[in-house]
């Protein structure tokens, strides 16, 4: 399975991962709202961090506020 993570373009430090081409399916209205959202890649669920992991699993989303520099979805291979 493929994730995406989207960049809110207004505030560079917001993020929400996701399933890919189900942005507007899983993620709640109130964070769709908070502005426009650009995909910035897709890879593969099992390359990102356990923590990221687990919460797209069981949230279907995951919306992370973190400064863009430093950041990092996926584990060290």
């Amino acid at each position: 399975m493929r994730y995406a993570p989207w960049r809110a373009t207004d505030v560079k430090d917001r993020y929400v991962l996701g399933y890919c081409d189900r942005f507007y399916n899983y993620v709640p209205h109130e964070v769709c709202t908070r502005g426009m959202w650009q995909m910035l890649d897709t890879s593969e669920v099992v390359r990102l961090k356990p923590e990221h992991r687990h919460a797209l699993a069981s949230d279907s989303c995951v919306y992370v506020e973190a400064h863009t520099s430093g950041f990092e979805f996926e584990a060290e291979r």
